[in-house]
């Protein structure tokens, strides 16, 4: 884990620690970066070099530094089975689609803190995901019900997390009954009532937290 103290100053993760990481760690499979990134394209490619890497956490600085282009190198990494990216601002709802190249993903993390460019578009893109039994979306204030049909579609969803989504309401919660996998649902900052959340437990059995 590369990490750094808020109150210390803030080091950076650069192309030539990438490239140290990439060429001595060959067996590594779990890497948590909570520190600024500062790669070019040479330090994306390390990044794609990681082939043996199954769960990957980009967390404060590193989800901030993330854009489209990076995320569409790390959906090279086509061993990873858990993706977290915390504070992803800079990602678009287009990118999202590179995501369905990542076959083997099980658990999937998107949370924005500062506002979020992603909207039912994005949900739309998730949707082609086949394996995901664990999503988080975190932050997503455009998601809309529109959005829960969308997500609706991903058959193997065992556990979802949804916070921070206040367009969300009864309609996109009654769409999930379509997913007979799901055993968790948590919700939290959504217009959803206690009947909604009823309806959707006796057509699942899944356990549902809303608060």
């Amino acid at each position: 884990m590369l990490n750094t103290p808020y109150y210390q100053s803030t080091p950076v993760v650069s192309d030539k620690v990438l490239g140290i990481i990439s060429g001595q760690m060959t067996s590594l499979k779990h890497l948590t970066i909570a520190t600024q990134l500062d790669l070019t394209g040479i330090g994306l490619c390390h990044f794609g070099d990681m082939r043996g890497l199954e769960s990957l956490e980009l967390e404060r600085g590193a989800g901030e530094s993330l854009t489209d282009n990076g995320l569409k190198v790390l959906c090279g990494l086509g061993r990873l089975k858990s993706l977290r990216i915390t504070h992803c601002e800079k990602i678009s709802d287009r990118s999202l689609n590179y995501l369905q190249h990542l076959q083997r993903l099980e658990s999937l993390e998107l949370s924005c803190v500062d506002g979020s460019n992603f909207t039912d578009e994005g949900a739309r893109q998730l949707s082609k995901l086949k394996r995901v039994k664990q999503l988080s979306l975190i932050g997503w204030e455009n998601l809309s019900d529109r959005g829960l049909y969308y997500l609706s579609k991903i058959s193997s969803l065992e556990q979802l997390n949804l916070r921070y989504a206040r367009l969300i309401s009864d309609e996109g919660i009654d769409e999930l009954r379509y997913l007979t996998n799901l055993r968790e649902l948590e919700l939290a900052d959504c217009n959803v009532t206690s009947k909604a959340k009823n309806r959707l437990k006796r057509a699942t059995g899944a356990d549902i937290t809303v608060w």
